[in-house]
């Protein structure tokens, strides 16, 4: 089948899965998608499919890819994906990050590195502080874990095993559209600590009173 032909009958296409390796198709059906695709999902890519997602992908939501290299995750971070929330990695190759925490668009929710053992992720204790430091409207947190599904294998390396670190922003996620901000739940633990303490209070005074009274009353009593 002509896959020229083949792609070109799908411009309306708003997600797009691909399995399998063929170099022709990827960018093929991006490029006939006239910027409408939201979901791209590809386990392998070449240069061209790549060039094609920054080119005619600006309006997309979540992306998931395999197999990137460095400098491909900087020009995903630096090109104009303004609706991007959430983006899906992993990366054969050290990575060091102290940039790329710098310049994630401020739309991005969620971002999952499959990292391998020996390619870590690299960041600078200063750089992920800036990161993590919340803003009046925005907060960031870290979710890490390993676990027996998370510790996976990629074909293309089968010796090498990968784990996963997601880092989400839960002001802006599904789960958290109304987040409970941080110092009113300090504010109100700190007042039910206190209401705590002073009915604390008050009942023993009451006790120390109550027995005074008793004692007074068991003097008065005595021949």
């Amino acid at each position: 089948m002509d896959c020229l032909f083949f792609a070109s009958s799908f411009t309306q296409s708003s997600s797009f899965h691909f399995r399998s390796f063929y170099e022709k198709y990827p960018q093929e059906f991006i490029r006939n998608s006239q910027y409408k695709i939201k979901k791209i999902y590809l386990n392998e890519h070449t240069t061209d499919t790549f060039l094609a997602i920054l080119s005619y992908c600006t309006n997309i939501n979540e992306l998931y890819l395999h197999n990137l290299r460095p400098e491909h995750v900087m020009a995903i971070f630096n090109n104009n994906f303004n609706e991007l929330k959430k983006f899906s990695l992993d990366c054969w190759e050290v990575i060091f990050a102290d940039e790329l925490l710098c310049q994630m668009q401020k739309s991005l929710e969620t971002i999952i590195i499959k990292m391998v053992y020996d390619c870590p992720l690299i960041f600078s204790a200063n750089s992920l502080r800036k990161f993590l430091k919340p803003s009046p409207d925005l907060g960031h947190r870290i979710s890490y874990g390993i676990t027996q599904k998370s510790v996976t294998q990629n074909p293309n390396h089968p010796n090498k095993k990968y784990h996963t670190i997601a880092l989400l922003n839960p002001s802006t996620s599904t789960s958290a559209n109304n987040p409970l901000p941080i110092k009113a739940l300090v504010i109100g633990i700190g007042v039910i600590s206190l209401v705590i303490v002073i009915l604390a209070v008050i009942f023993i005074n009451r006790k120390k009173a109550k027995n005074e009274v008793l004692e007074i009353a068991g003097s008065n009593e005595e021949p």
